[in-house]
């Protein structure tokens, strides 16, 4: 009997379907914070609000059926009905965070499945990048080996014509070097064609002579014409040095 004043002012004002519609408003406000949280606002459906309000709103008006339209004991009246509106209203709270847990899982899901498509797209657009690029570098480079080679065949064709004439000891080293050099350089542009082989996986090796004496004589052999081109250059600096002071003098 003590417990009456409390169950009438719980029936009369309707705290329990209040509670049910703070807890509603609580947990949709929750759960849209979560998904605005993971990015994930746009898969969370506005409808999903909605249908918590709507089972709020049923489960009360059918706590408020079943409690007018079923007789109850005068003495228990008030606990009988306290009692059925608190299963009725558990049940709509049950049925309203199952539905708000599977949509915000669900949207949780369809964000993660959307940021991995839009990864697997850029991955796919910095590959298609990544393809041009070496299309272009393979491209500059067979230009640009085609632009070197044009010169370089007219020098090594000149060398050869040269090298029938008339020439003394020291003319025809300097034409040897200028040979050497040539096709070192030919050589050079052939290895840094290479690498766009290598990139496409059509490279083939070859087993070529090599001669590391050869090599090493090749070597100074130019040193040695650098260091004459040097002193002759430095030669003439100091000719036209001398003759320069002579006439200021």
């Amino acid at each position: 009997m003590s417990d009456a004043p409390q169950l009438d002012v719980l029936l009369r004002y309707r705290l329990d379907a209040v509670a049910l519609a703070a807890a509603a408003i609580f947990a949709c406000y929750f759960c849209r914070r979560l998904v605005r949280r993971r990015r994930a606002d746009q898969e969370f459906s506005p409808t999903t609000c909605a249908l918590v309000a709507g089972l709020v709103v049923a489960g009360t008006i059918i706590a408020e059926w079943f409690a007018g339209s079923h007789p109850f004991p005068p003495d228990t009246r008030a606990l009988s009905i306290v009692t059925v509106r608190l299963l009725l209203l558990g049940g709509a709270a049950l049925l309203i965070g199952v539905l708000l847990v599977n949509a915000t899982l669900l949207a949780l899901m369809r964000a993660e499945v959307r940021q991995h498509a839009e990864t697997e797209r850029e991955l796919q657009r910095a590959k298609t990048a990544a393809d041009q690029a070496n299309r272009a570098k393979g491209d500059f480079l067979a230009v640009i080996s085609h632009e070197i080679r044009t010169p370089l065949n007219a020098v090594m064709g000149f060398a050869n014509l040269l090298s029938e004439t008339k020439l003394d000891e020291a003319q025809r080293g300097y034409l040897g070097t200028i040979t050497g050099e040539g096709a070192r350089l030919n050589s050079l542009i052939n290895d840094i064609l290479d690498l766009s082989k290598i990139e496409e996986g059509r490279l083939t090796l070859e087993r070529l002579p090599f001669a590391p004496a050869e090599t090493c004589a090749d070597v100074l052999r130019l040193l040695r014409s650098v260091h004459q081109m040097h002193a002759a250059f430095k030669a003439v600096l100091e000719g036209a040095f001398a003759s320069t002071a002579c006439m200021y003098l």
